[in-house]
Parts: structure tokens; C-alpha cells; sequence
């Protein structure tokens, strides 16, 4: 039977040990792997680890985003890299709607009154039949799209390819040359997007104006997609009624930021994805892809170093 040659950096629980072994693979020291499982490290690390293992094929990152390490993916193209894009869907799907439907029903602003309040407006999202734009069209995306279906709202897609299946649940699928479009009048904007060139910056003051007065904001893909600067003055000026940041720019977000103690903001510490439920999917990956990798399979998070995730 085949078998990877694997050596893990950065692991300190023996889980991913424990699924590199279940899917069939032998651990190795670096100088003869034939493949690297990456938990941990700086892009310098990384380089390194890989000049050692002068066999390896394949590195499998653990983290979704592969932003901190494009320069070391472009430096060595002949490998074959996978990330963990598309692993943790359900749950920051999950956290993204906890967010939409705390925001629109108040909870931050019943939250900061300290008293009895009845003023504070209640938007159901249930029949509303309102514009929800998500901005993404990979497995975050499509989980969240599945959630919203039964609230009947109408769901825009935005993403790179327009020409590539959406198979969730969707009124319009749009391109990111059509950003403008997809934003027009909606009331629920969410970000899944990966930071590359392209995203950096990409919803600005101009985008946010497109919403519709009184919409929300959510970001639980990267930070710097988001301008906090714009999304702040908007929030100041009436123009959105909130925002749900799981992600920030700079992470973690200084406790002097203002975002903190704006009404209707919503700041979680990147826990979309808790770390039990990271841990449990990510051995899955793992023991999966090890099996591939010895079987001559297709991987499952292949990176597009072009596109940046």
C-alpha cells in the first residue's frame, strides 16, 4: 500500500499526527519527507522547512487564508499546495447569520443601554424579501446562502469567476466587475472574500453608500477588505445601522478603537471559527488529503497562487 512520507511543523497536541497516521501516512523527519503539513509558522520558517526537504511534493497549510505566504507559494510553484479553504464553512456561515439577525433586532444597542429600552427598532428578516449581497463564492458563501433560504430573502452572489456554478440557493450571480450593481439597495452586505490584491480595500466609502439606508454590514473573511475608516463614518453619519466585524484591520482591534463603542457594532475576536470545531474538521482534511496524496487523488484546498487563496 502507498504511504506519504510526512513531517508536521508547529502541531503541539498530536491530532494532526493522529490523522496523518489514520490516513495511512508515516511521519518523517523534514530531511526525508515527501510532503509537509504546515500548523504554525512564519513565512520564513516555512521557506526554510521546505529547502530541508529536498523530497517533498506537497505542503498542506492548515489555515484558510494563504495571504502571509503567497511569496513562499510563488517561490516554489512546483509544489502542490492546499489550504483549508472551504473546512470551516458551516461554522463562520453560522456565526455570519448570528450576526445578521443580532444586528437587525438590535441586540448591540439593547446591549449598550444599560436599561429598559422600547425604542430601539426590530427588523425581522423572516418574509422580508430583502437584498442580501455576500460577496464570495466559495464554501462560506454557499453555506450561508443555504441558511438564509428559508428567511426569503433575496440572495446576490459576487464573485471572481461569474461564469463558474453556484449550486446554493441565489437570485443573481454577478462578477466582481458588477460589484457596484450587486451592492445597489441592499440591506444585508457580508464578506467571505480572501485578501489579495484585487479585495484590499475593496468596500470603501463608494460601496458602502450603494447599501441601502439602514444596512448592515458584515465582514467575516479578512480584515483589510473592509476600509474601518469609511465603514465608521457611515455608521456615524445614519447611512448603516450596523455592522458584525469578525475580522479586523489591525487584528486584534485596540481596545481604544472607536468601532468598540460605536452603537450598533458588533466585534467578535476572530471566533467564527471555535477552536474544537477548527480542530476536528482540520484533522478530517488532513487524514483525507494524506490518503490522496499516496493514492495519486485530487487534493481537496488546492491554492490558486494566481488568484491569491
Amino acid at each position: 500500500m502507498p504511504s506519504a512520507l510526512v513531517a508536521i511543523f508547529g502541531e503541539s497536541d498530536g491530532i494532526l499526527t493522529r490523522a496523518v497516521e489514520l490516513g495511512g501516512g508515516t511521519i518523517s523527519p523534514v530531511e526525508g519527507a515527501t510532503a509537509l503539513v504546515w500548523a504554525g509558522g512564519s513565512p520564513v520558517d516555512l521557506e526554510a522547512a521546505i529547502e530541508q526537504a529536498a523530497s517533498a511534493r506537497w505542503v498542506q497549510l492548515t489555515s484558510a487564508g494563504v495571504d502571509d505566504y503567497l511569496d513562499v507559494i510563488a517561490r516554489h510553484a512546483q509544489l502542490s499546495w492546499t489550504c483549508a479553504k472551504g473546512v470551516y464553512a458551516d461554522s463562520v456561515a453560522e456565526h455570519a447569520l448570528a450576526m445578521i439577525l443580532a444586528l437587525r433586532r438590535g441586540f448591540s444597542e439593547h446591549a449598550r443601554r444599560g436599561h429598559w429600552a422600547s425604542d430601539i427598532l426590530v427588523e425581522p428578516l423572516l418574509g422580508s424579501s430583502e437584498v442580501v449581497t455576500i460577496l464570495g463564492g466559495g464554501g462560506i458563501a454557499g453555506r450561508l446562502a443555504d441558511l438564509l433560504a428559508p428567511f426569503g430573502v433575496r440572495v446576490r452572489i459576487v464573485r471572481r469567476q461569474q461564469n463558474h456554478s453556484f449550486d446554493a440557493p441565489h437570485e443573481r450571480l454577478f462578477g466582481i466587475d458588477d460589484l457596484d450593481i450587486a451592492l445597489d439597495g441592499a440591506r444585508v452586505l457580508v464578506s467571505t472574500l480572501p485578501l489579495t490584491e484585487q479585495t484590499r480595500g475593496l468596500l470603501d466609502r463608494n460601496a458602502f453608500a450603494r447599501l441601502a439606508p439602514g444596512a448592515i454590514v458584515i465582514n467575516v473573511g479578512r480584515g483589510p477588505v473592509l476600509v474601518q475608516e469609511h465603514l465608521l463614518d457611515l455608521l456615524e453619519s445614519g447611512h448603516l445601522r450596523g455592522a458584525g466585524l469578525d475580522v479586523t484591520d489591525p487584528e486584534p482591534l485596540p481596545a481604544n478603537h472607536p468601532l468598540w463603542s460605536r452603537p450598533g457594532c458588533l466585534i467578535t475576536s476572530h471566533t467564527s471559527n471555535p477552536t474544537a470545531w477548527r480542530t476536528s474538521q482540520l484533522a478530517a482534511l488532513v487524514q483525507d488529503n494524506v490518503a490522496n496524496y499516496a493514492h495519486g487523488r485530487p487534493l481537496r484546498g488546492m491554492v490558486d497562487a494566481s488568484a491569491g487563496y
